[in-house]
């Protein structure tokens, strides 16, 4: 099992969001609203040699600032803990990505702010998630 297993899994839980762009990989021009997932950190060998590792993946979610309440009330859409545009619930979905990883779940999200990426400007958050996978 490789990183870009657990972010094309990710992506697959995230695909039923209605009207959000999911990328699996780091996008140089995102189409708004948007979830771009990403690896922050990989910690090796948690039990047992290499029994267990844990990923840590962000997830950035951007929305497009037409109007500043308008935007950061989307936001608040996919903050929610449960429904169909919770970033929470719809990582949940599936928690072992059918069986490659031992589980998943969705620690926190910081705080709404601006991102830049390139020459694109949106609004934001960031989902912090956790993965547990077996060792190779």
């Amino acid at each position: 099992m490789l990183p870009h297993d657990i972010r094309d899994g990710m992506a697959a839980n995230l695909a039923h969001v209605p009207g959000l762009h999911v990328y699996p990989y780091l996008s140089a021009k995102p189409e708004l609203p948007a979830a771009v997932i990403h690896l922050a950190r990989v910690d090796y060998d948690l039990s047992h040699g290499r029994g267990l590792d844990r990923y840590e993946f962000e997830i950035m979610l951007l929305v497009a600032i037409g109007d500043d309440r308008a935007a950061q009330r989307e936001i608040d859409q996919y903050l929610a803990p449960t429904g169909d545009t919770s970033i929470k619930a719809m990582i949940e979905s599936d928690r072992n990505l059918n069986g490659i990883i031992s589980d998943m779940r969705v620690t926190q999200a910081t705080g709404i702010r601006e991102f830049t990426v390139n020459d694109l400007t949106a609004l934001g958050c960031t989902f912090q998630v956790e993965v547990y996978a077996p060792g190779s």
